[in-house]
């Protein structure tokens, strides 16, 4: 198994984990479980690669985010868990695509690349969120949409400047 193949499984494990011990803590006993139910059908599709479910698993992770702010669960487990299941889709879609190709220096190179890349967005990720959850500030909706492009042009030229 390769670094992205590596790292794709203990994400999956860490979305799982960290949603479903955000769930324990707040007192949600069958919200865990249906956290790593929904992880153990990731790794039921480790095991069988043919079959590709990731973006379902992700929207299924996704929702168990969102449903556990919404329904106050401890925000941080919310969003570690959704990071690193976004981790997860973005890794199981990248080893899809490289094992079309012959393994070689190009390959490791691209991965190298790829998993660069995904931990900058990653860690952007993680910046932005922590802010959104720690920084309480009043915003008409004229600024929080200004705010929000200069979120996403700051983004733009970041990872681009990182693919170079």
């Amino acid at each position: 198994m390769n670094a992205a193949g590596t790292w794709r499984s203990i994400s999956l494990l860490a979305a799982a984990g960290t949603l479903a011990a955000g769930y324990a803590l707040g007192g949600l006993g069958m919200g865990a479980i249906a956290c790593l139910v929904i992880g153990a059908a990731g790794a039921l599709g480790l095991l069988r690669p043919k079959i590709d479910f990731s973006q379902w698993l992700f929207i299924a992770f996704l929702s168990a985010a969102t449903l556990g702010i919404l329904i106050e669960m401890p925000e941080l487990a919310m969003l570690l868990g959704l990071l690193a299941a976004l981790a997860y889709w973005d890794l199981d879609a990248f080893q899809r695509r490289l094992g079309l190709v012959e393994p070689g220096e190009a390959t490791s190179r691209l991965e190298k690349s790829h998993l660069g890349r995904l931990g900058l967005v990653l860690g952007l990720g993680l910046a932005l969120g922590l802010a959104a959850l720690f920084i309480r500030l009043n915003l008409t909706l004229c600024w929080g949409i200004l705010l929000g492009l200069a979120i996403i042009l700051g983004l733009r030229l970041g990872i681009g400047a990182a693919g170079r």
